[in-house]
């Protein structure tokens, strides 16, 4: 019995690498595309007239190894009836080895291979796949490997199916009656009920069954080779195999291989299943068909022959070293090399022409040169303007290749004209607009453009390709020190002459950086006149200074203003003993502004009142609570000013307090700020500023 394997063993490996393709759920005919059917059984009905064919198979391994331990129970019932009967006597089951030997026939490769994936011994690698699964993924391989083996063989072959114990043939039917069958897997010990059992298949053995020709066959032709195509539907319900027959003459065909083909489901989008065939030779016309194979192992009519060959699809190699010269004669002269390995099927060439290197080229004349011309003249090239070639290499089959592009200058040495006209402006964002006017050389090719931050300094270019038209946009950074750019054109010709210089232009930046702020160096207060010095900024185009001033109960305006150089002004409309807030703001030409840091000056120190004495912030005891307090000795008191400093800025005005009051509970929130106090008096003057409290230190 081991012989039954030793001799076939080759052969059934080769089976099985020429169908790994092939879909495991063959036998299904309306299979789902995407998605595994879920375990079980399926049932397929062949009517004969005067009987019935089944055929099943499991979804996966897993079933076929109930199905193996166990066996299937074919059962049938007239449809309507409640009843099912068993169609044979005994159950169904996979053939034991001496079986094999005995009742079937081991020339049959397929029947060989079933029993290969029923009681073949598995060959596992010496060394087992690293990890912990490795051994398990190994077994799993020999499973679905087992598993695909008989699927698809018992497709293949009848006998296979019948010695997997996957076909029956239900013979002495009523014509017309319609039956209904179903197959099922036999309980094994202590199982209740079976568990895998197919849907019921209602089918009469008078029914019809579609089974023509494979259709829709063509071929389409390549370079030494042939691609037969077929449209997916219908053929995929009624085939799970191909054999691929071929024909020298259209009568007598022979098979292209041993085993049949398998095609799995084609890409996303694409109708027709395709399959390639290697040819030694081109233009050798032959005729292709196909032979269907269903899941019963039969094998349907030939198809229709389609006809085709393979055809050269290989272009030939371009040509070397394209030269193109003015010959002096108002034409240009193109010249060539042969690559080495030029092959004999060259037809000839076609010279090409256009404007540009990138193209389109048209065809210069309309003859093809023969293949061993090296050179051609363009007698009438376009005129005023570089000239781009090339040259198309011909084979006799129609392919071609194109050479690399080769441009032709006219011998010219006289420049365009100098740019003229050229203006610009730059707007607020940066945005440079240049214009010039164009030039009217009939050669002119374009323009360069070139800036510069200095009138005496190099000028770069700023273009990276040749402009094509009369303007520019350019950018630039308008928060420099450098308040003007400077612009320059240079024209240039086919030939790629250049003309002179353009007149530089000279562009100024829109302003848009505030003029640098003045410094208050100096203050001084007598009587009732303030006096401020300052030195001020470093920014030439400021055209005007503003005093700006605010007091106890008035808003920051402006008093005074005075000229950009101006260095000293003298307020003399302030009111004894008061407070005032000073600043000053620059204007530029552009009306942008700067301030300077203010500062806060009491009128009128010099004959100031007495002010308050035993000045003093305190906690309050007993409490987290602070509180400042002090004494005032004077007469005719109205009541006292707080100041107050918070961290980081200026000494200001706070609150009024009551002439009676000689402490006062500083607020949570004020815990960080300063504190100063002047007495108001009941004619409007005021003492002089009290030294300024600062935070306890905690």
């Amino acid at each position: 019995m081991k012989n039954l394997f030793t001799a076939w063993r080759g052969l059934v490996l080769t089976l099985l690498l020429l169908t790994c393709t092939a879909p495991a759920t063959a036998q299904t005919e309306n299979a789902a595309d995407t998605l595994p059917p879920p375990p079980g059984l399926r049932l397929l009905a062949r009517p004969y007239g005067d009987s019935i064919t089944l055929r099943w198979a499991p979804t996966d391994f897993t079933v076929w190894r109930e199905m193996r331990a166990n066996g299937v129970v074919l059962e049938r019932r007239i449809a309507g009836a409640d009843a099912w009967q068993s169609v044979t006597t005994d159950r169904l089951i996979a053939y034991t080895l001496d079986d094999f030997n005995n009742f079937t026939n081991t020339d049959n490769v397929h029947v060989v291979a079933v029993a290969e994936a029923l009681h073949g011994d598995a060959e596992y690698p010496a060394t087992p796949p690293a990890g912990p699964m490795g051994e398990v993924r190994l077994k799993l391989d020999e499973q679905d490997q087992r598993f695909f083996l008989a699927a698809v063989n018992a497709d293949l072959s009848a006998q296979a199916a019948t010695a997997l114990g996957w076909r029956w043939t239900d013979r002495g039917l009523r014509p017309g009656i319609p039956y209904e069958y179903r197959v099922r897997t036999v309980p094994g010990k202590n199982q209740v009920g079976s568990r895998y059992t197919s849907e019921p298949l209602r089918v009469r053995s008078s029914d019809n069954f579609a089974f023509g020709p494979v259709s829709g066959l063509s071929i389409r032709e390549g370079d030494q080779k042939v691609t037969l195509e077929w449209p997916v539907n219908p053929n995929r319900k009624r085939y799970v195999a191909y054999h691929v027959e071929v024909s020298d003459d259209g009568r007598n065909f022979r098979r292209t291989q041993e085993f049949p083909l398998f095609k799995t489901l084609p890409q996303d989008g694409e109708t027709d299943f395709k399959h390639d065939i290697k040819l030694d030779e081109n233009y050798v016309r032959r005729h292709y068909r196909l032979v269907g194979i269903n899941s019963f192992g039969e094998l349907a009519e030939p198809s229709m022959a389609a006809v085709g060959q393979g055809i050269d699809l290989t272009p030939p190699p371009s040509l070397n070293s394209l030269k193109a010269t003015d010959n002096g004669s108002g034409g240009f002269r193109l010249t060539w090399e042969f690559p080495e390995a030029t092959p004999p099927d060259v037809r000839g060439y076609v010279v090409v022409r256009s404007w540009d290197y990138k193209g389109p080229f048209s065809p210069v004349n309309d003859r093809v040169l023969p293949p061993l011309a090296t050179e051609f003249t363009d007698p009438e090239p376009t005129p005023h303007r570089a000239n781009y070639y090339a040259v198309y290499t011909y084979d006799t089959a129609g392919n071609y290749a194109m050479s690399t592009p080769a441009i032709a200058l006219w011998h010219d040495e006289e420049p365009p004209a100098k740019p003229t006209g050229l203006t610009g402006k730059i707007d607020t964002l940066g945005n440079v607009f240049l214009v010039w006017e164009p030039g009217e050389e009939p050669d002119l090719h374009g323009y360069r453009v070139y800036m510069s931050h200095a009138k005496k300094r190099e000028f770069l270019q700023v273009t990276s390709d040749i402009l094509h038209q009369n303007y520019y946009f350019d950018s630039t950074r308008l928060r420099v020190l450098n308040e003007k750019i400077y612009y320059q054109v240079v024209a240039l010709d086919n030939n790629f002459n250049p003309s002179a210089y353009s007149d530089i232009l000279e562009l100024e930046r829109p302003d848009v950086m505030p003029p640098s702020a003045p410094v208050i160096t100096d203050f001084a207060a007598r009587g009732s006149s303030v006096t401020l010095r300052w030195r001020p900024g470093s920014s030439p185009d400021v055209v005007q200074q503003e005093i700006w001033r605010s007091g106890p109960d008035a808003a920051p305006r402006p008093i005074r203003a005075l000229g950009g150089s101006d260095t000293l002004f003298v307020d003399t409309s302030t009111v004894a003993r008061t407070p005032y807030v000073y600043f000053i703001r620059v204007s530029d030409e552009a009306r942008l502004f700067a301030d300077s840091r203010s500062v806060t000056i009491v009128s009128g120190t010099g004959t100031a009142l007495e002010g308050v004495s035993a000045w003093a912030r305190t906690q309050v005891p007993g409490t987290d609570e602070e509180a400042m307090t002090w004494q005032a000795l004077g007469r005719g008191i109205g009541g006292f000013q707080l100041y107050r400093q918070s961290p980081g800025e200026a000494l200001r005005p706070y609150r009024q307090l009551p002439a009676e009051l000689r402490s006062w509970s500083i607020p949570a929130q004020e815990n960080d700020a300063s504190f100063a106090i002047q007495i108001i008096y009941q004619d409007g003057g005021r003492s002089a500023l009290s030294s300024l409290a600062g935070p306890t230190k905690r």
